[in-house]
Order: structure tokens, then C-alpha cells, then sequence
């Protein structure tokens, strides 16, 4: 895989981060001589959405090569409904009577036409327009703590609802390393909906202040990364302000953050005038550049220099970690990044008397910082009346391919994945083998199965989905397979187990594999193939 390393600058940063959320920003190429069998597509490191128009891009916009067969929306759009946890990837765990709060709160968004369906089907079967409104719980999974209930608070211009929980913590009987937010959704009537898990949260005890070494080195803060940043007055929880993007501008908020991208640039500009981003752990001194993964909204870009006791050091080249308290220069200048209430400002550091490679900074410009995860979950149900989910919910998280002569072998690996599931290219679903609850596995379809207008205008991009038929629910997951009208020469054949891992958890690559055209002895000795591996698992097929 290929990843651009070339960023924005800083008058482009909006609308070349804007494209990256929700268009295809690189593209490697897996050649066997001059033709293209397989591309790697990936688009946002965060999939986070919070508008139908957000998912109509994120499906249906391609590469420039490739006519996008979604250009008209697919009906399901109007019957996907969203789910999406963010929060932060540590949390500090409390003693005795004390409460560490986790800072950011963890946030929910529901979002999507279909809850609008789900809510119509109950009152069409006699429910109260107050019983068919929704409800949830967001709590610690296995935590003994109650979970809090969540007030719900519909954006109609944004197209979502929105809750956050503050008073969540973790406890020092809780002996766990890590753990998982438990989100609970039902209909105020009773109706269940399901449990939705967020991504795994590390426990510490207190902010690491020594050096990051390879026992603590996953604390520290990496580039393409994402955090959150906000800023509080003499240690004062009610002080506690969210760094939050509202274009066109950021702001500060006390109850809703903004997760922001974070790449450090490099501090000289391309021959085409944009920064060119670094990869690796990111180190104060260095100049980053952050982006709302929401808006696309981009701050410019900023020197990071660590803070303590109030003067900021300009000297100090040690590797930025989690809940650190960082400052925000202005390259080249004794500005800072700094809040006033809920406003954003640039104030002016002093220099120190007593060390010339110190400044003072004001209360305003001392930021923490923190990395953040955000979980989403999308299904939709296509016949009947709204049924409850089955947790665990399955997820894909990466794909391998994999052939015996001219058949193409897909694999799924993921999470939640249980025997009941299929494998649907677009509206095709395919006969699925259940290896582990990681993995599954079926071929890849022909191109005939697919209308042959389709193929007319150009490559067939077909969305990946996971179905689950005893329920009528349909999984829709962050990949697609493209099939080309070229047919490739019979001797060129896609490299055995050729994995296809996404960047980070995060991440959202698209998949596009050649035509695949196979005969009878190919798609028999495929089988025998798969009989021999199944059987040394002591899986049976027949």
C-alpha cells in the first residue's frame, strides 16, 4: 500500500482535507506487467459521519479514473441507520472517593433516515409518539458502576441526535487494563434495539512525565493520529472548555469536542506550495497540523511545545504523550493558540527572566491533550417490522484475497462474526463458510451475475456488506470491489494471501479487484482447496 505523503497547506487545508474525508486521496496499484488487477483505495482515517450527505460521498465517490456506478443513491441509503461512539483512548482511574470523570465525556450520534422508519413502523402498529422516540445508556461493559442515562438531543439542521455522559468514571476495584463503553439503545416504549460497543480503552493511574520508552511507547501521541484538546483554569473541572470546530470557525465548547487529525508537517513548503506530512511519534518542537475529521475545518499549522509550570520550553524534543499539557506556537512568532471563555485567540507569551529558553504563557494558552477513538456502526433492515439487534455487532476490519487458478477467494476479518451471516457483494449474496468468529470466507462472484448496462460506462464498483437473512438485517461495512469490463490475460493472476490491512481502527479502505472469470476444473479445484484447509481445522463443507 501506498499512503500520500503530501498535506495541505494551510489557505488549502479545508478543502484538500475535505476531499480526503470523503474521497479517495491515494491509490497504490498491484501490477502484474501493465494491467491493474488490484487497487487499494482508502479513503478518511476516520469514518466518522453525522449527515446523510457525509455517507452519499463516502459511497459513492471514487477515484477520477473510475465512473462510479453509485452516482444515482442506492435505496438502502434511505433505510441505514447510524450509530457512532467517540471517545477518549485512555482514561484515569479514580481512588478511593475520588471520581476522575473520563475528559473528554464519551459522546454518542445517532444519525440516519432509517430510525425515521423504525419510528413511523411503531406508530403505524398503535405505539405513542412518546413511546416510539428513542432512549439509551452508555456505561462501563462490565463495569459495576450503573450506566448513564443519556439525554437525547435532536439537531435538525445537522440531521442528528446527540448525547454525551459526563459523569462516567473508572473505579479502583476494577482491576482491568482496559475496557469497552456499553451503549444501550431501545424505544422509550420497550422495544430493544441493542448493545453497541466502543472501541478498547487503556486504564492509567496518572500522565506519564518521563520519557516514553518502549514499555509505555504506546501513550505517546503519533502522526495521522487522532486527539482532542482542551483547556482548563487552575485544575477546575467547571472550568473544563472542548477545543470545537463550528465553521467557519473553532470555538470552545463545555459539553461537545471536536476530534481532530492530527500530521506533523514539515516545516518546508512543496514546489506546489503545500506541507508535506511526516510519519512516526510526534516530538514537541515539531509543527503539526490539525483538522476537524468532522467539518474538515483546519487550524494553521503549529509548533507544539511542552508545557510546565506555566512557561512553555522551546528547547525540549521528547516525545509528546497522552493527558500532556502542550502549548500551540505560531512558527516564527510569541503567539499562541489560547481560549477566553468560548472564544478562540492567539495570546502573547513573554519571555522568561530567569531562563531565555522558557516563555511565560497565560492560563489561556496551556492546552491538554488526548488521543481519541470513534466506533461506527451501520445496518439496516430490509423486510418486517424493526428487530432487535443480536450483539455482538459484526464488523469488518480488513479483507485478504486469495486465488486457485482463476477463482478469487475472499476472506472478511473482523469482529462479531458469527455462522448466520453472508457475504453480499452489492445485492448478490454469496454462499459464506464460518471459519472463526474473525473470519469468513466465500468466493468472489463473476462479473456476469451483475447487469451488463452496469459495465457499459466504465468499472463496476460494488459495495461489501455482511447479511444476516433470519432477521432481514443487512451489516453495510467501509469496502467495495470494483470489477473492470477489461478482461485480464488468463495467465495473470492475483498473488496468493494477499493481505489488505486498513491503516488504523479508524481507517476506511475501499478495495477494487479485477474481472474474475473462472471454469469448472478451476472453481472444483478451488474447492478441494478449501475442503483440505477447512478439514485440518476441523471444519467440515460439503
Amino acid at each position: 500500500m501506498i499512503w500520500s505523503d503530501h498535506g495541505p497547506g494551510p489557505d488549502t487545508a479545508r478543502h484538500a482535507y475535505g476531499s480526503e474525508l470523503f474521497g479517495a486521496v491515494v491509490q497504490g496499484q498491484w501490477r502484474d506487467g501493465e494491467r491493474s488487477l488490484l487497487s487499494l483505495v482508502p479513503l478518511s482515517p476516520d469514518p466518522s459521519w453525522t449527515s446523510l450527505s457525509a455517507l452519499e460521498n463516502l459511497v459513492c465517490t471514487g477515484t477520477e479514473d473510475v465512473e462510479d456506478d453509485l452516482s444515482s443513491e442506492p435505496w438502502w441509503l434511505q433505510a441505514l441507520c447510524r450509530v457512532s461512539i467517540s471517545h477518549a483512548r485512555v482514561a484515569q482511574k479514580s481512588y478511593g472517593n475520588e471520581k476522575r470523570f473520563f475528559c473528554p465525556p464519551p459522546c454518542v450520534v445517532i444519525c440516519g433516515n432509517g430510525w425515521n422508519l423504525r419510528r413511523q413502523q411503531l406508530l403505524a402498529q398503535g405505539s405513542s409518539l412518546e413511546a416510539a422516540s428513542l432512549t439509551g445508556t452508555l456505561g462501563v461493559e462490565g463495569g459495576r458502576g450503573s450506566p448513564d442515562p443519556l439525554l437525547l438531543s435532536h439537531d435538525e439542521e445537522a440531521g442528528m441526535t446527540f448525547a454525551c455522559a459526563k459523569s462516567l468514571y473508572i473505579s479502583d476495584t476494577d482491576r482491568r487494563k482496559a475496557f469497552q463503553l456499553a451503549l444501550t439503545l431501545q424505544h422509550a416504549g420497550g422495544q430493544p434495539i441493542g448493545t453497541f460497543l466502543g472501541s478498547p480503552i487503556r486504564v492509567i493511574s496518572k500522565p506519564s512525565k518521563k520519557k516514553q520508552g518502549a514499555r509505555h511507547g504506546e501513550l505517546a501521541v503519533v502522526s495521522g493520529s487522532h486527539v482532542a484538546l482542551f483547556s482548563r483554569l487552575r485544575s477546575q473541572t467547571v472550568s473544563t472548555r472542548f477545543l470545537l470546530a463550528t465553521p467557519p470557525i473553532f470555538t470552545g465548547s463545555a459539553r461537545r469536542w471536536a476530534s481532530l487529525l492530527l500530521h506533523v508537517v514539515s516545516d518546508q513548503h512543496s514546489r506546489d506550495g503545500e506541507l508535506s506530512t511526516m510519519e512516526g511519534v510526534v516530538r514537541y518542537g515539531a509543527t503539526i497540523q490539525l483538522v476537524c475529521t468532522l467539518t474538515g475545518l483546519a487550524l494553521p499549522p503549529l509548533v507544539v511545545r511542552r508545557v510546565e509550570r506555566g512557561t512553555a520550553s522551546l528547547q525540549c524534543t521528547e516525545p509528546v504523550s497522552q493527558l500532556h499539557k502542550v502549548a500551540l506556537q505560531v512558527s516564527g512568532k510569541d503567539l499562541y493558540l489560547g481560549l477566553v471563555g468560548h472564544s478562540v485567540i492567539f495570546a502573547q507569551a513573554t519571555p522568561c527572566p530567569r531562563d531565555a529558553s522558557c516563555q511565560i504563557l497565560s492560563d489561556s494558552s496551556s492546552w491538554t491533550i488526548i488521543g481519541t477513538e470513534t466506533t461506527d456502526i451501520s445496518f439496516y433492515q430490509s423486510l418486517g417490522p424493526p428487530t432487535p439487534l443480536a450483539s455482538p455487532i459484526p464488523t469488518a476490519v480488513s479483507l485478504q484475497l486469495s486465488s486457485v487458478g482463476d477463482v478469487a477467494r475472499l476472506e472478511i476479518l473482523g469482529d462479531g462474526l458469527d455462522t448466520g451471516l453472508c457475504i453480499c457483494f452489492g445485492d448478490i449474496s454469496m454462499e459464506t463458510v464460518f471459519r472463526t468468529p474473525n473470519s469468513l470466507i466465500c468466493t468472489v462472484p463473476d462479473v456476469s451475475a451483475f447487469s451488463s448496462d452496469d459495465l457499459q460506462t466504465g468499472p463496476l464498483r460494488v459495495p461489501l456488506s455482511l447479511s444476516r437473512p433470519h432477521d432481514s438485517l443487512t451489516f453495510p461495512t467501509h469496502f467495495t470491489i470494483t470489477f473492470s469490463p477489461e478482461n485480464p490475460p488468463p495467465t495473470l493472476t492475483p498473488r496468493l494471501n494477499q493481505a489488505l490491512p486498513v491503516r488504523n481502527m479508524s481507517a476506511c479502505p475501499r478495495v477494487a479487484g479485477g474481472k474474475w472469470t473462472g471454469s469448472r476444473k478451476t472453481t472444483d479445484a478451488w474447492l478441494s482447496a478449501l475442503h483440505e484447509e477447512f478439514s485440518k481445522s476441523r471444519f467440515n463443507l460439503s
